[in-house]
């Protein structure tokens, strides 16, 4: 089972500051130049303003019924910004959010010295398959807080999903993001770098069952605590990428090159 481990205040803010804040895997190949969405900035070569809907929609316009993902989630509302026809779930309010992170102690047979404690998996998983998202990133706030990122995974049936979170170590649950579909073909979160105050992510896919190499995504995000995600940018056709993220700036890069920034302004 993946874990996410932590120590002392101290040994968790050495090991944090010792890497950066990156997610996703490195793709080779040609990208488009994005099309940048109404919230963002219109620079860089080539890119164009878009509407708020950046998404093609994935032919789920017309006179049919929008989708209702959260009826299992009190509290929470549609998110469709990028594509109606994959709508995701965010808190209506912080009311809604997760409770916080519950921390209990390591497994002896971890062989970590005594202080190492777990993050408790305390929501619907398959037993003896991951509950936690291998990929995670944490960062050190200047109030000295530690902010994790990082993905629960419940594909129990009959309401599987998974849920992207960005919560204090030992405080509240930031923000969340649920995709009630629990499959990695088509339209899918990615997991979130966080850093300065920052968190982004893709969606990959605009329909439920799309099997594109390089389909039509969107890079989200902005404060830790923003609980509507604003659309940063959108390709209509993207092979991937890794994200970075900080106070300032965004950006994605792909073999070791770092290919796109930009700012939050906007």
């Amino acid at each position: 089972m993946s874990r996410l481990c932590h120590g002392s205040l101290a040994a968790r803010a050495l090991a944090l500051l010792g890497s950066l804040s990156f997610a996703g895997a490195c793709s080779c190949g040609q990208q488009s130049t994005p099309v940048m969405s109404s919230t963002g900035s219109s620079g860089g070569s080539g890119g164009t303003t878009s509407s708020s809907k950046a998404g093609t929609g994935g032919g789920g316009g017309g006179n049919a019924p929008k989708p209702e993902p959260c009826p299992d989630w009190p509290g929470w509302e549609t998110w469709d910004d990028f594509a109606p026809s994959c709508p995701f779930c965010v808190p209506a309010s912080k009311a809604a959010l997760p409770a916080p992170i519950a921390w209990v102690p390591c497994d002896a047979r971890a062989g970590i010295p005594s202080g190492c404690q777990t993050m408790k998996v305390d929501w619907p998983f398959i037993p003896n398959a991951a509950a936690i998202s291998p990929a995670s990133s944490g960062d050190v706030a200047s109030s000295r807080k530690v902010v994790l990122s990082f993905t629960r995974l419940s594909r129990v049936e009959p309401h599987p999903y998974v849920m992207d979170v960005v919560a204090e170590a030992d405080g509240p649950v930031l923000s969340a993001m649920i995709d009630t579909r629990s499959q990695i073909d088509g339209c899918h979160l990615s997991e979130r770098p966080v850093r300065h105050g920052k968190a982004i992510f893709s969606i990959r896919g605009d329909t439920p069952n799309s099997s594109d190499s390089a389909p039509p995504s969107v890079i989200v995000g902005g404060n830790v605590d923003e609980l509507h995600p604003r659309i940063l940018a959108a390709w209509q056709s993207w092979n991937g990428g890794g994200l970075s993220v900080s106070d300032l700036y965004w950006g994605i890069y792909d073999s070791y090159k770092i290919r796109r920034f930009r700012d939050f302004s906007g």
